[in-house]
């Protein structure tokens, strides 16, 4: 961590979201959870939400 920076609850948040986003994204494509969806706009927006989830992780790393 940066010299002054403190551990807050938005970078705890933040972190949260990522792994919300990742855990999502694998629910999506390889459980039956949301089988109701069409397996190709399942594994669309799994995609989606892995890439968006790395993506909060940079940021989330590049605060810290």
């Amino acid at each position: 961590m940066k010299e002054g920076k403190k551990f807050s609850p938005k970078t705890a948040f933040g972190i949260f979201m990522v792994l919300f986003y990742l855990c999502l994204a694998i629910m999506m494509v390889f459980t039956p959870i949301f089988e109701g969806i069409n397996w190709i706009l399942r594994v669309i927006m799994g995609i989606l939400l892995f890439l968006y989830g790395i993506f909060r992780g940079y940021r989330a790393w590049r605060e810290l």
